[in-house]
């Protein structure tokens, strides 16, 4: 799980959300309104996907995007507390690559498959 948050705001351009998730190096941000509150989750699936065969927003189409029109409102959270078999099965259930991580109320990390990778890689090597 990742601690540093990285975030999305929904009026950001898809090309600076582009850049900044290349430049921290990570597949995802929850996107938080002017408010403080989470509404909705984006990740680099969510910028190739909404383009088809576009692989960068860089091209026409996309220049005048925002985030908010391809982010997932449909943000999926555990607790902190929760087991990292539990939270792998969510993912799997929903078919998603990320999950917003609170301990109680406060938002405190993201959660990716990659994670999940380096649980399962980390297991092996201990056995």
């Amino acid at each position: 799980m990742r601690t540093e948050l990285v975030t999305a705001d929904p009026d950001m351009s898809v090309m600076t959300l582009e850049r900044r998730l290349a430049e921290h190096r990570i597949g995802g941000a929850p996107v938080i309104s002017k408010f403080g509150e989470i509404v909705g989750v984006v990740s680099k699936s969510d910028v190739v996907n909404s383009f088809g065969d576009e692989m960068s927003s860089s091209g026409p189409e996309t220049r005048g995007r925002k985030v908010s029109e391809i982010m997932n409102t449909d943000v999926v959270t555990v607790q902190a507390f929760e087991l990292v078999e539990s939270v792998a099965a969510l993912m799997l259930e929903k078919k998603i690559h990320c999950v917003v991580v609170y301990d109680e109320a406060e938002m405190v990390g993201i959660a990716t498959s990659f994670d999940m990778l380096r649980v399962v890689v980390a297991l092996a090597e201990a056995t």
